[in-house]
């Protein structure tokens, strides 16, 4: 039987990563994990404008000088996005579409508008939490709410809810959930099959 997928749960891939893998970032940082502003279903513009403020007015007050990696989604066009940018005067920030296992890695914390990328810091044992506001027409598609808060994974919806979190980063309470241990610890395929 050969089996082909990407390994990133691995431990051998999250050890190149980790330690192999030669890009760095020598400021402090966060990483926002953003996603379509104007999707049908998962997002919409005031929503998304919402978590957008939310965070960087946490962030401006709690981690001023961290500088803001914005992880863009792949079918994100970033024009919203940058007419946020400006309209909160945000500074030290950086729009990428790197890797977001490889922008994680040194990453003081990772915050996701519900993306699949928050598995991504969470298998590296990043502090990672899904800022996320669940409408009606989200539990449409998703009716028992999102599958990362289901599976553990911190999740908020309010600044002040968000706040609380990078205070628990910041004073080192921050526990990494079962579930992501668990898959930085899989050997190999073996688990998938009987």
């Amino acid at each position: 039987l050969n089996v082909i997928g990407f390994p990133k749960y691995f431990k051998e891939w999250i050890k190149f990563i980790k330690k192999e893998n030669k890009f760095q970032i020598k400021e402090k940082y966060v990483v926002i994990f953003s996603r379509k502003p104007d999707h049908g279903y998962y997002m919409d513009k005031k929503n998304y404008e919402f978590l957008f403020r939310s965070t960087i007015e946490v962030l401006k007050e709690k981690l001023p000088t961290y500088k803001i990696y914005i992880k863009t989604h792949p079918r994100e066009n970033d024009e919203f996005l940058k007419l946020l940018i400006s309209k909160y005067k945000v500074n030290n920030f950086e729009i990428t579409n790197l890797n977001s296992q490889i922008l994680s890695k040194n990453a003081f914390m990772a915050i996701s508008f519900w993306s699949s990328a928050i598995m991504d810091s969470l298998v590296l044992k990043i502090p990672s939490v899904e800022f996320y506001i669940e409408t009606e027409k989200f539990k449409i598609c998703e009716p028992k709410g999102t599958i990362y808060k289901r599976s553990g994974v911190d999740s908020v919806e309010t600044k002040e809810d968000f706040s609380k979190f990078v205070d628990k980063c910041i004073n080192n309470q921050y526990k990494v959930p079962n579930f992501a241990n668990q898959l930085s610890n899989i050997q190999n395929l073996n688990i998938f099959f009987d």
